[in-house]
Formats: structure tokens, sequence, C-alpha cells
């Protein structure tokens, strides 16, 4: 149908040792692919090949990985800010309940009234 004259091909391995596909060489006329140059060089190219789709592979794994941990540190942060303002709140109110209630009406703490809001017995 084609009539190709001349045919070479050489497997394309990842260096991961995946088999990809086959380099194929075709000509209709005819030519001497049965030398180590030609095989040397489709060889050449068949490892050339694998070697970019091997490094489009790590760089595909490694960019959705940098993706997942970018994520991850931004939840981390704000389940942090939630928690520090979650803890801060609570203890702003007691600070100030704590505050209104130990100082007397002339300005002054009340160390017995204080001392008995920290859960011990006043003195």
């Amino acid at each position: 149908m084609y009539r190709f004259k001349s045919y070479i091909s050489m497997p394309i391995v990842t260096p991961g040792g995946r088999f990809f596909g086959t380099l194929y060489a075709i000509d209709p006329k005819p030519a001497r692919v049965n030398t180590p140059e030609a095989i040397g060089l489709l060889k050449l190219f068949a490892d050339l090949i694998a070697f970019h789709i091997d490094a489009q592979e790590r760089l595909s794994s490694s960019t959705a990985s940098l993706l997942d941990e970018r994520r991850t540190a931004e939840l981390r942060e704000q389940f942090i800010a939630v928690l520090g303002h979650d803890l801060r709140n609570p203890l702003a109110s007691i600070r100030g309940l704590w505050t209104a209630v130990s100082v007397s009406g002339e300005g002054r703490r009340t160390p017995g009234l204080r001392l008995h809001i920290a859960g011990r017995p006043s003195t």
C-alpha cells in the first residue's frame, strides 16, 4: 500500500522502566538501517524522548505536591488564627471581669476578693 522499503524502530522506556511507546523511522526508499550508527542514533532519540517524558511527569507530580502542601499550610494558618482568636476572647472577658470585680469603688484593688476569685480562700 505505502511501499516502504526501509523501517527501523526503538522502544521508548522511561528511566523508571515504564514502556511509553515505540519510535519509528520509515522510508519509501531502500536504506541501510541495520547499522550501529543508525541504531545508536534512534536509541539516543528514544532515550531523549523518554527523559523528557519522565521530567514532565516528575514536574507535574512536584507541582501537585507543592499545591497540596500550600493548601495544607493555608488551612493550618486559618486553624491557628481561629484557635488564637477563640482563646483570646474568653481570656479577655475573664480578665475584664476580674479587673472590674477586684477593684474597689476608690480604684484600689481588693486583695482578698482577688484571691477568692482565683479559687483560693481569702485571707
